[in-house]
């Protein structure tokens, strides 16, 4: 009982935010950037 309440709590949003990070990541790195220029 006490290690599925822990799952739920902690792990799974834990996992979440390591996927939503590493997707944000690779859109990131798909964006060129570009450089500023000085007018």
């Amino acid at each position: 009982m006490v290690s599925s309440t822990v799952l739920t709590l902690c792990v799974i949003p834990a996992l979440y935010a390591l996927v939503k990070q590493w997707q944000l990541r690779r859109e990131l790195a798909k964006v060129p950037v570009l450089p500023l220029s000085e007018s």
